[in-house]
């Protein structure tokens, strides 16, 4: 199985998966996500490289929602990433 990330344009988001040994578990987080989360803290907006300059903490907030019950795909919200909506 691949675990490479990949942008998808229809849905404006990046398709990841976090690796768990020879599994993965596949996870999905916006682009308007990445853009509010992790703003100006990376060049050019591009989602993949935003995605991987901030993937261990990405990943992180996969392993904490597939702790607490969540299922595939995992789709990240600004406050599994410690963002309160204001």
């Amino acid at each position: 199985m691949s675990f490479d990330p990949y942008f998808h344009e229809a849905s404006g988001s990046v398709r990841f998966w976090v690796p768990t040994g020879e599994e993965g578990i596949g996870a999905i987080i916006g682009l308007e996500i990445l853009s509010y989360c992790f703003r100006g803290q990376t060049d050019e907006g591009d989602p993949l490289k935003i995605y991987a300059a901030h993937r261990d903490q990405i990943h992180a907030a996969v392993l904490r929602r597939v702790a607490e019950g969540a299922r595939e795909p995992v789709i990240l919200k600004r406050h599994d990433l410690g963002i309160v909506a204001s």
